[in-house]
């Protein structure tokens, strides 16, 4: 059969009405992708995917299905295998030709809300009710959440150099380590492929406002790879009524952000070696509560890179070995009018990890894992006249199992799984969780399932709790880890036109660290408190 030429595709908007924006879309399908003489080629499957396994005849036999939403556009449909079938999850996927900002995209979320602060400012999670501090955020597999203190700002990630970011409400510490006492959050960057992709896209509008994004990916003999960049700046002068009824401009409110992502891979004998390279730079004004003049600025730079190594059926037919060293960088500037205040430190996280999945003929398969991780806090500049916060730093440990049964064929399936994790400031925690999924009724016309899920979760003080020394705001070097209780339960349906989910959840969590006045001098000092009760 004749190959079938494609042109590129070529897509110019405008609109008006304050706002003037226009966007340019090419992509540039040159060449099918070659026939390879490897039977050993890594499948294109996500990395939490199982390897397919085989029936007695031979033939690929049925696989898991993934339980979950999937939210593209106004669509919802059911998802690939996951490692985790009774967990409560939405993935979003991001449309390449016109994508949206994160809080749009995640608006359709359950449970999670972001508090944007608009104009390129802090968005912070919230995720049924635990704060951004308290998800772990992760990016390709690299952890995100930066020991310091504070969440992860997703106003820093452009949604365009994303492919989704995938929710996981029922996540716990058994499987995403520290921090994830109120679930995880994954973005993805778009898969490598062979056809040869390119894509630009230039916006304008009110304030100032541009966007500016470049991207093309392709293959080069054995060699995929796949590089974006894009821009972002807005002045945010927008005018307002203030508390007094006055007309006021929101001044020092403008934002720079620059992002470039490289990504490659390719085959060396039997395993499938991947590099992943992303770099932020941002510069940010920080508004005060007022309209008067505010100088106060934050300059922001996160540097990921990832080398990672993958192998499928390395001992046992189906089984997959993945292998992973990453480096991430952290900076952040922060110059205020009164010394007292600002603040510059970096943060330097190596980790290695290693993972290896077994499918189970016949009634499951089973996760293992370690992972090593070291963090060093440099602080830059301490506070005027007073003790900085200093140098420090912490090593964490971690190895888990988790594995999957079916009691009852295609009617009953627990999910167990047990971490266990030491951090070299705290010791040593066992981090278990339990999962149970009772499908009531499955057909080609749709489904009924409960789940349940149960599980313990724990988050290290940061370094900033532990040893701030800012003006008005002191850490406490003896506090205790938060440790979390948490459960949910519910009912999924699926139709070929419907998809409903309801569900329960409630956390208990103890030794809640919080900043709260101890003096009538408005000293704010970090505190654990005795329990917290969250429940929607």
């Amino acid at each position: 059969m004749g190959r079938r030429s494609q042109r590129p595709r070529v897509c110019v908007a405008l609109s008006f009405g304050g706002l003037l924006g226009a966007s340019l879309s090419i992509a540039t399908p040159l060449h099918a992708a070659p026939p390879t003489s490897r039977p050993t080629s890594l499948p294109a499957s996500r990395p939490d995917s199982s390897p397919t396994t085989r029936a007695a005849s031979g033939k690929p036999a049925s696989p898991t299905p993934r339980y979950g939403s999937v939210i593209r556009g106004q669509r919802v449909r059911r998802r690939a295998p996951a490692d985790d079938p009774s967990s409560f999850s939405t993935r979003v996927e991001v449309d390449p030709q016109s994508p949206a900002e994160l809080p749009a995209l995640l608006a359709e979320v359950p449970g999670l809300k972001l508090r944007d602060q608009g104009g390129g400012q802090r968005q912070a999670l919230l995720l049924r009710g635990a704060e951004s501090h308290r998800v772990a955020v992760f990016l390709d597999g690299v952890r995100l959440n930066a020991p310091g203190g504070g969440g992860v700002d997703l106003a820093l990630f452009d949604a365009a150099q994303l492919a989704a970011v995938e929710v996981r409400r029922s996540a716990s510490s058994m499987r995403y380590g520290a921090a994830a006492l109120g679930g995880a959050v994954i973005l993805e960057t778009p898969r490598l492929r062979r056809r040869r992709r390119t894509r630009l896209s230039l916006g304008y509008g009110s304030f100032d406002s541009l966007v500016g994004r470049a991207a093309h990916g392709g293959s080069w003999g054995r060699l995929r790879y796949w590089a974006s960049g894009s821009y972002r700046q807005s002045d945010g002068d927008f005018a307002f009524v203030d508390s007094w009824n006055r007309e006021a401009v929101r001044i020092n409110n403008d934002s720079r952000r620059g992002e470039l992502l490289l990504k490659a891979d390719m085959d060396v004998g039997d395993w499938r070696l991947a590099l992943l390279e992303s770099l932020l730079l941002a510069e940010r004004g920080m508004p005060g509560p007022l309209a008067g003049r505010d100088d106060t600025r934050q300059g922001d730079l996160r540097q990921v890179l990832a080398l990672t190594a993958r192998r499928v059926d390395p001992w046992v037919e189906g089984a997959l070995l993945r292998l992973g060293l990453s480096h991430r960088l952290q900076r952040l500037r922060f110059d205020a009018a009164a010394a007292a205040q600002r603040s510059r430190n970096s943060i330097h996280s190596v980790e290695a990890r290693a993972n290896l999945l077994l499918p189970m003929a016949g009634w499951g398969r089973v996760d293992l894992g370690a992972e090593l991780r070291g963090e060093l806090f440099v602080d830059d500049l301490g506070a005027s006249g007073e003790e900085p916060v200093g140098d420090h730093q912490r090593l964490l440990g971690d190895v888990f199992v988790s594995a999957q049964f079916q009691l009852w064929p295609e009617r009953l399936r627990v999910v167990a799984g047990l971490r266990l994790a030491s951090a070299s400031d705290y010791g040593a925690q066992l981090l278990p969780k339990l999962g149970l999924l009772v499908s009531l009724w499955k057909s080609d016309a749709g489904y009924v399932e409960i789940v349940a899920n149960a599980g313990r979760s724990v988050r290290y003080p940061a370094f900033s709790e532990l040893y701030a020394r800012f003006e008005g705001i002191r850490g406490d070097p003896s506090l205790e880890p938060e440790d979390a209780l948490a459960a949910d339960g519910g009912l999924r349906l699926g139709l070929s036109w419907l998809r409903l989910e309801g569900a329960y959840f409630r956390r208990l969590l103890v030794n809640a660290i919080r900043f709260a006045a101890i003096d009538s001098q408005t000293m704010m000092a970090a505190q654990n408190f005795g329990f917290v009760h969250v429940q929607g």
